[in-house]
């Protein structure tokens, strides 16, 4: 099995789509998101995107754009997606810049897992996320 990767720009739909299905079909204390961003060298990119796939399920979806990546990881709790990233970590043998929310957790929308993302972020590492955002959206449109 492994990940699918999509086009970046379909990432906010893809994961947008993802939580409204967890909520129409009434989620239970079983349904969990996880949503991971990933910032890595860009030396580690071709490693990164050689190791992704293979370790992921065929449910995940990989968006990357540039040496920034996000995982949606559907029916993954928060301690699932951290196995994740300490596998990624143990075959890079390096750490990498990485954030975890989850559902319902951190958020019950988009937009609460978007700012706890963010905060975490620029919290421990200095990154901003939104700024990351704000030039994805003026690239894409």
């Amino acid at each position: 099995m492994a990940a699918n990767q999509f086009a970046f720009h379909d990432f906010p739909k893809t994961f947008e789509r993802e939580l409204g299905r967890i909520k129409r079909y009434n989620y239970n204390s079983l349904e969990k998101l996880s949503l991971m961003y990933m910032h890595f060298s860009v030396s580690d990119i071709p490693i990164v995107l050689s190791i992704l796939p293979e370790n992921l399920r065929s449910s995940d979806a990989i968006y990357q754009r540039g040496s920034h990546f996000f995982l949606l990881l559907p029916h993954t709790s928060r301690e699932g997606a951290l196995h994740v990233q300490n596998v990624i970590t143990d075959i890079l043998e390096n750490s990498f810049k990485t954030v975890v929310v989850s559902f319902p957790e951190d958020g019950e929308s988009v937009n609460d897992l978007f700012e706890m993302m963010e905060h975490t972020a620029d919290e421990e590492y200095e990154i901003s996320i939104e700024r990351f955002w704000k030039n994805v959206e003026e690239k894409v449109a």
